[in-house]
């Protein structure tokens, strides 16, 4: 065509080759659009602002531009595969779903969700704040190679808080053969209180374990530092021992 072209409703798989100008009135869809910036120039109109568009531009989500916005708020499922995202998703504000998260990468300053969060991979390290941030649930999983205490999480204080912190752990000496001697478990509960600036710790209100003649020499330590607490483990030198570790913090 070597005039104008308008459309008054939606197009579709059609291809135009014009050069005039080609105007629509509804729905554009776009397939297999080049990400090629000298490919692709669209000019753009909307209530009378005019504006040029090219691939870098329209911010399209590929494997190697990976989508960033200051917030999203979803009102169905995010799960990778149908029409969202294929690779991680970067968020510098909060996060919002009304309905299931699973099978995508999330970078955000919060996440609050109504529907279920699923994480797949080997290792898990997040922060899940519940309600009024009253509580916060920590969940990691860490390997250790010697016997030289590891950080598994650090734990934020407020001034003029108390804090009742619960901490589960299972491990496991992965380089040894298989048995109940190369297994331990443990169930802590302990109060911590920042009174003005610096976190310090009050009682052992439980402390419970189970350990395997082959870790008997394994620890876990809650440390303080400054306003922060640490959840730490010690493994054994020249061992692989596998961690998982569960945190509730209650804040008063």
């Amino acid at each position: 065509m070597t005039g104008n072209v308008t459309f008054s409703s939606q197009l579709s798989g059609t291809t135009i080759t014009t050069s005039g100008a080609t105007t629509i009135g509804g729905q554009l869809t776009i397939d297999n659009i080049p990400n090629n910036d000298t490919l692709t120039y669209l000019l753009a109109s909307n209530s009378g602002v005019v504006s040029y568009r090219n691939y870098s531009s329209l911010n399209i989500p590929t494997s190697a531009n990976a989508p960033t916005y200051a917030g999203l708020t979803l009102n169905g499922g995010l799960n990778g595969t149908s029409g969202n995202f294929s690779t991680t998703l970067q968020v510098t504000g909060a996060v919002t779903l009304s309905s299931g998260l699973s099978g995508t990468t999330i970078t955000a300053s919060s996440l609050t969700t109504s529907g279920d969060i699923t994480c797949e991979g080997n290792s898990v390290n997040a922060a899940i704040a519940a309600v009024n941030n009253l509580m916060t649930q920590y969940l990691g999983s860490v390997t250790t190679t010697n016997a030289t205490a590891t950080t598994v999480f650090t734990i934020p204080t407020s001034s003029g808080k108390s804090y009742l912190i619960e901490t589960y752990y299972s491990a496991w000496n992965s380089t040894a053969s298989a048995s109940t001697n190369n297994a331990a478990v443990g169930r802590y509960m302990e109060m911590y209180v920042n009174a003005s600036g610096s976190v310090a710790y009050i009682t052992t209100l439980m402390n419970n374990t189970n350990t395997g003649s082959g870790l008997s020499a394994i620890t876990t330590e809650r440390t303080v530092s400054g306003s922060n607490i640490l959840v730490q483990v010690t493994g054994l030198a020249s061992t692989n021992i596998v961690w998982n570790v569960h945190c509730e913090v209650l804040v008063s």
